[in-house]
């Protein structure tokens, strides 16, 4: 029996474990007590092995003819994929081509993705799913702080003595992170949760603003005018450009003044901005809840603005979490329309939402997209594949069957994680190896070796990589942020944290939030995780765990409102919203705010997300997942 020193290919925050191998094959998991994980795992990341050799893996390549699938070899697919990007880059020009790739793969992937598009196609239209999660984050930290990265180890976590949560539910999200939470709060840390919903997170919680969806931007103007009114906003807060003409906007936002249209009392909104203030080391940690709504730029905003006049920036830290386990090496190679590789300025392409309105236009004619299911993931999914319909040409590289492969010309297999050796990147930025435990699945390949082949054979140079390690030394000369990076330290268990910084960094700006005027609806239902599940459930789907804790759909509605419509625990109601309806059982939350369901994304032939409409951001270019309107009948 081999162990093999791996991480979680789950959420962001990077737990190492060992994969044990007997014969070829993973048989289990070892926990991996040295790693800064301590061994801990969730139940994804106990049975993460699973992925690997599952029965419904792509196996090889496929081709499309008429609307079956053939299967081909892999020089049959790559030579039949280069000439159609030829063809339609001769055609049409480099600018109808475009890349859309994972937050999953390993950075050495996400480089050769963003350096194919760029290089062997011409073309700037590269993105990735970062852009539906976190886009207020990429513009307003990088805006900010020049990064947007945690600006504090998680270790920083547990050694807060007051620690404000923000539109996540890390209990259930991002679970092993919850140890650090509760040492904290053992500590002495007070745990303060701003959010709609009754979760695991807030049951933990000393302080629950259970704020009515969407309203964010006024609960935190309203703090920071409790912090500002008391004059105990920190010295070095004034320094910061922009930070007055904030501070001038919460004026306006008194407790008293807003109570009402925020759904939180006074006396908790002040209690919670006092406690706050008073700290020494306040930590913020946020998440979709906040970057996914409708005001996800302004909301962001005024979080920063908190955080400034608090010392979140300068005695304690702040944790973007999201449920992409390379959310931030992807973003850090370049896989971005409006950065290269470390942020730096290059030229703009279009974003996943443009890619989607161009082909619906007929301007996008050929797209490759890698291990994300597109078709799944944007609202209104019937203009998301009618616009996917309408290319030309479509190639898919992924390591499932998916709503997107079903519409592709070309599907290529890719290795799991445990198939080949790769870095990623966690939310602190920690850079880790994960090194190949087991022999790819049939005919898969790694992403970088996929991508390079089909840049040789369309005549491209610089594509000449002999091992996953000299595009990990590319990586180190071409992103600042990597420059001090070996290939020892990284394969050490916990990795290397990139460029050394500060504990805590200040924004060298933060800007004003606008505050939108007030909506009203029977219904609002929001779009989020549950325990167990990540994203379109494509990966846990395939975990026998999840599926024996949550093998269907389900929708949240509270107690309240169950009475007024007569409706009991595993009744069939019927949604309506915007896009269209869907049947789902219920679940009755005895403490959820009345007028707010909520329900998760992870199954796609009946997600909340397929009867959003699809409306785009002019800021971010990313469109508001997170809550919807609707109609609700038993």
């Amino acid at each position: 029996m081999d162990k093999i020193q791996s991480i979680c290919p789950f959420c962001c925050l990077g737990c190492g474990l060992e994969l044990l191998v007997n014969e070829g094959t993973v048989t289990g998991i070892e926990y991996l007590s040295k790693h800064p994980n301590e061994g801990a795992l969730c139940s994804r990341g106990n049975t993460s092995y699973e992925i690997a050799q599952h029965p419904e893996r792509l196996a090889i390549p496929l081709i499309k003819e008429g609307e079956e699938f053939r299967s081909v070899s892999w020089d049959e697919a790559l030579k039949f994929l280069a000439n159609k990007l030829m063809e339609i880059k001769s055609k049409y020009g480099s600018k109808s081509i475009g890349v859309i790739t994972s937050a999953r793969i390993s950075n050495e992937d996400c480089y050769i993705a963003q350096k194919f598009a760029r290089v062997a196609l011409g073309t700037a239209n590269i993105d990735n799913p970062v852009r539906l999660t976190h886009a207020a984050t990429l513009k307003v930290l990088v805006e900010g702080l020049g990064y947007p990265w945690a600006t504090c180890t998680l270790d920083s976590i547990e050694n807060s003595d007051f620690i404000l949560i923000v539109g996540a539910n890390p209990f259930e999200v991002n679970p092993v992170l919850a140890r650090r939470i509760l040492r904290a709060r053992d500590n002495g840390a007070v745990i303060a949760v701003i959010d709609p919903r009754r979760t695991k997170t807030t049951w933990k919680s000393d302080l629950h603003l259970q704020v009515k969806p969407g309203r964010d931007v006024e609960l935190l103007l309203s703090m920071l005018n409790v912090i500002v009114t008391s004059k105990m906003v920190k010295d070095e807060a004034w320094k910061v450009e922009g930070f007055e003409g904030v501070a001038k906007l919460s004026e306006k936002y008194a407790p008293e003044e807003v109570e009402s249209e925020v759904g939180v009392s006074s006396k908790l909104i002040r209690e919670t901005a006092f406690r706050m203030a008073l700290s020494k080391k306040p930590v913020i940690i946020y998440s979709h809840g906040i970057t996914q709504q409708q005001r996800a730029v302004n909301a962001l905003r005024a979080l920063i603005a908190l955080g400034v006049a608090t010392g979140v920036f300068s005695d304690g830290g702040l944790v973007p979490l999201t449920d992409q386990n390379n959310a931030q090496g992807s973003c850090d190679m370049g896989c971005l329309a409006d950065y290269g590789p470390g942020y730096t300025s290059t030229e703009r392409g279009l974003t996943i939402t443009e890619m989607i309105e161009a082909a619906s236009r007929g301007e996008l004619k050929a797209l490759i997209v890698i291990g994300f299911n597109l078709a799944a993931s944007l609202p209104d999914f019937k203009l998301v594949e009618s616009a996917l319909r309408n290319l030309e040409f479509l190639a898919v590289i992924d390591i499932f069957p998916t709503e997107t492969t079903k519409l592709a010309h070309v599907v290529l297999p890719a290795c799991s994680w445990a198939e080949y050796d790769g870095t990623y990147t966690n939310i602190e930025g920690r850079v880790q190896r994960a090194f190949k435990a087991i022999d790819p699945f049939n005919e898969a390949k790694p992403v970088w070796l996929i991508l390079s082949e089909l840049a040789t054979i369309m005549g491209a140079s610089g594509f000449n990589y002999t091992s996953w390690m000299d595009i990990f030394k590319e990586i180190t000369s071409t992103v600042s942020q990597y420059s001090e990076l070996t290939i020892e330290k990284v394969s050490e268990v916990g990795g290397q944290l990139v460029k050394a910084r500060p504990r805590a960094e200040m924004p060298s700006k933060t800007s004003k939030p606008e505050v939108s005027e007030k909506s009203s609806s029977s219904f609002i239902l929001i779009a989020g995780r549950a325990i167990h599940h990540l994203d379109t459930g494509d990966l846990t789907r395939r975990l026998s765990f999840a599926m024996a804790q949550m093998p269907e759909p389900y929708m949240e509605v509270s107690q309240e409102d169950a009475s007024k419509i007569g409706l009991n625990e595993g009744d069939q109601v019927e949604i309506k919203g915007p896009k269209g309806s869907l049947k789902v059982k219920v679940k009755i939350t005895p403490k959820g705010l009345s007028g707010v369901l909520f329900m998760p994304i992870h199954f796609p032939n009946c997600s909340p997300l397929s009867i959003m409409e699809f409306k785009v951001h002019e800021e971010t270019k990313a469109p508001p997942l997170k809550h919807v309107h609707v109609e609700l009948t038993k």
